[in-house]
């Protein structure tokens, strides 16, 4: 199903620098950049964010649309087939890295139809349990999963989500057997973590804080390298002694595979400008986004290794599509 096309356009007047070696004319037309998610939350904050600075630097329009559904192969398949012309990019996340093993039949190649701009931010989630259960840490999560196979259970928003994977991979490297039970959407899975009729959970850390600082959920750990600024008090899975364990949910903006490298040059600037804005830190960081730069190259990389990582982990455990 398509959702009804949300957009939004920032028309700010006046042109900004250009680089040296880019098109004279680039640009001299509204750019439309594209993202695969529901508008509200943080992958609409940054993508809007990111479409205002385009704006003010380019000298032109930037017209923002959401298309999400289908694991936001909608918008990535517009993209891939647009023009290499640098007036059609998008925002995606880290499912660009898992749909190309979880969904094989896809009408484009993520790394030979589109090209990486920058990695722009990161969403770490947390562990989570009901702060009612006897559970009192990991280590006693994977003891008794490893003493009772199947008597862990953990929540997600869906197959090949975040969470899902979070779990999964949590399954992996601590040697134990937990049930998924996957949901329609992240509201009733943690609704049923809370109750207890679920185990754990790993949810976003500004969608799970709410509930842990009412007293509602027991956070152990969050998912990504580093801890969270809005937990600081809650450690690394790392940090626990699980050392490959690391699932970072991140933002990322991409151009058609035939962009030129002094347009994608010229965005990325942009792109690492905003996210280097002490403001705009803080306001992301108020909302559970880290904010990252990268160059392009290194943007190409980290997604291929991603898809790599995911890749093998859907192979291994057989996963397939909802």
């Amino acid at each position: 199903m398509i959702a009804a096309l949300a957009s939004f356009s920032f028309l700010i007047p006046g042109a900004g620098s250009h680089a040296a070696d880019l098109p004279e004319s680039y640009p001299n037309r509204p750019i439309k950049l594209l993202y695969g998610f529901s508008t509200g939350g943080p992958a609409d904050y940054v993508t809007r964010l990111v479409g205002r600075r385009l704006a003010q630097e380019l000298g032109q329009p930037v017209i923002v649309e959401s298309k999400p559904g289908a694991s936001s192969t909608i918008a990535t398949n517009l993209v891939a087939q647009a023009p290499g012309d640098g007036y059609t990019i998008m925002m995606g996340a880290m499912n660009q890295a898992v749909n190309p093993s979880l969904l094989p039949d896809l009408p484009f190649d993520q790394q030979k139809d589109l090209r990486a701009i920058a990695i722009a931010a990161f969403t770490p989630n947390v562990l989570v349990v009901s702060a009612d259960s006897s559970i009192a840490s990991v280590d006693e999560i994977v003891a008794r999963a490893r003493r009772a196979p199947g008597s862990i259970s953990y929540g997600s928003s869906g197959v090949g989500t975040s969470v899902h994977l979070a779990g999964a991979l949590f399954g992996t490297a601590t040697g134990t057997e937990l049930i998924h039970v996957p949901y329609k959407g992240i509201a009733p899975a943690k609704l049923d973590v809370v109750a207890g009729r679920v185990t754990m959970l790993f949810d976003s850390v500004v969608s799970a804080k709410k509930l842990i600082d009412a007293g509602r959920l027991k956070a152990f750990a969050v998912s990504s390298a580093n801890r969270s600024a809005l937990l600081p008090d809650v450690p690394t899975m790392a940090e626990l002694g699980w050392q490959d364990f690391d699932v970072s949910p991140w933002y990322a903006f991409f151009a058609p595979a035939s962009t030129p490298d002094a347009i994608v040059e010229r965005l990325n600037a942009i792109i690492v400008a905003t996210m280097s804005d002490p403001q705009e830190q803080a306001n992301l960081l108020a909302q559970g986004v880290e904010p990252r730069t990268s160059t392009a190259r290194e943007a190409d990389a980290y997604v291929a290794a991603e898809i790599g990582k995911w890749g093998e982990l859907v192979k291994r455990l057989e996963l397939k599509p909802e």
